[in-house]
């Protein structure tokens, strides 16, 4: 009873000394978008920072006290105010001034240097906005590796909206933070190499680096083409749009560079050859001709080619299914889970669920496993919904 009346008070939160990446964050957006002093939310263009704040969970007014504090930005003058002014509000000091209110902003903005209108313009307290100084600017030239994968992380990573501060994104901001020296393209292309050829391509692409963007988003498409033959080895799932969208990922991108590279015919065929020996694993179920043929009808034009792809496509999966048969019914109805009530059998069928869940994933045939869902305890249930959070926390 005494332990639950006493008052919680931890211990005061200390922060490092320094810049942090929230700082780097806003004094980077406050460089690019003009923002009123009067609400700091506002861009003077129009718009709103509420979600580049809430996604980088930046105490804002606290990083703005600060970097005023440290002389990285500084309320605007009427001189920089009068190009963020409209030409009707423009007009409208010229008037007060007594001067003439015709022509274009250039020339307005002009007649109103020529006379006293620091009091007219400041009374337009919307158009009053921060300016990054030339220290700030020293300090965002510092921290340039923490601006770069602030830009570029999303299209690199391919992130989705609510994932853009992952945790679990091992080059952020928060690492090129403490390591200011290292560049970061070069840091992520050494380290997804062998890993992840899309991330590679995808940085080669910022960069802009036609040539090895290519190969790379190239060599991820053999990927996708081998990972798509092994999953239909267990899924037995025949279906051609489904291989189109497994393979289309990337294929704007793949098939712009194309063009743009202007290969020729016998070095394009070479160059997937060379994907073909690199990337698949299974030649016995794909003969490098076939592979070929595929990814150059795809680069070709996929919707003309829409049949001769498919006839090449039902000739691969065709000796796949061959040397792949489906199971039969009553084999796949053996791993589906059963309900049950003693401990024991309650442990079986958990075990049972995991390899239920772990042929769904391979074949994704969802219409089945709505089916025996309702078949299952509580128990197992909760079990599936661990295995399923663990599979999506691995993706």
């Amino acid at each position: 009873m005494t332990n639950n009346m006493r008052k919680f008070m931890p211990p005061e939160l200390k922060s490092k000394d320094g810049y942090t990446v929230q700082d780097i964050i806003v004094l980077n957006f406050l460089r690019d978008f003009p923002t009123q002093v009067k609400n700091p939310m506002r861009k003077i263009t129009g718009g709103s920072h509420e979600y580049e704040i809430s996604v980088n969970f930046i105490s804002y007014e606290e990083v703005l006290s600060k970097l005023l504090a440290k002389d990285l930005i500084r309320v605007s003058n009427p001189d920089e105010m009068m190009e963020h002014l409209t030409n009707t509000e423009l007009r409208e000091v010229l008037k007060k001034l007594s001067q003439k209110s015709s022509g274009a902003k250039s020339a307005l903005i002009e007649r109103i240097k020529n006379v006293s209108y620091d009091k007219e313009i400041l009374k337009f307290d919307n158009k009053k906005f921060f300016v990054v100084t030339e220290k700030g600017m020293d300090i965002l030239k510092k921290y340039r590796n923490v601006v770069w994968i602030h830009k570029h992380k999303k299209y690199i990573f391919v992130l989705l909206i609510d994932f853009e501060s992952s945790p679990h994104l091992k080059f952020d901001e928060y690492y090129f933070m403490n390591h200011l020296n290292e560049n970061p393209s070069k840091t992520i292309i050494d380290y997804y190499e062998s890993r992840d050829s899309g991330i590679v391509a995808r940085t080669y692409m910022v960069n802009n680096d036609s040539k090895n963007a290519f190969y790379y988003g190239l060599r991820e498409l053999g990927n996708n083409f081998d990972e798509y033959i092994n999953s239909f080895k267990t899924s037995y799932s025949y279906n051609f749009q489904n291989f189109l969208n497994h393979l289309t990922i990337y294929d704007e991108c793949l098939i712009n560079l194309c063009r743009s590279l202007n290969l020729q015919k016998d070095n394009l065929e070479k160059i997937i050859d060379y994907i073909y020996e690199f990337s698949i694993k299974n030649k016995s179920l794909v003969s490098k001709n076939d592979f070929r043929r595929i990814i150059i009808l795809f680069f070709e034009d996929k919707k003309n080619n829409y049949e001769t792809l498919k006839e090449v496509y039902d000739t691969v999966f065709e000796k796949i299914r061959i040397n792949f048969p489906q199971p039969k019914d009553s084999e796949i109805m053996n791993i589906v889970p059963t309900i049950t009530d003693s401990e024991k059998e309650k442990e079986v069928e958990i075990e049972s669920c995991v390899e239920f869940f772990n042929f769904y994933l391979e074949s994704y045939d969802y219409d089945f496993f709505t089916q025996v869902v309702d078949r299952l305890s509580e128990d197992s249930i909760e079990m599936l919904e661990e295995i399923f959070n663990q599979h999506i926390s691995n993706l």
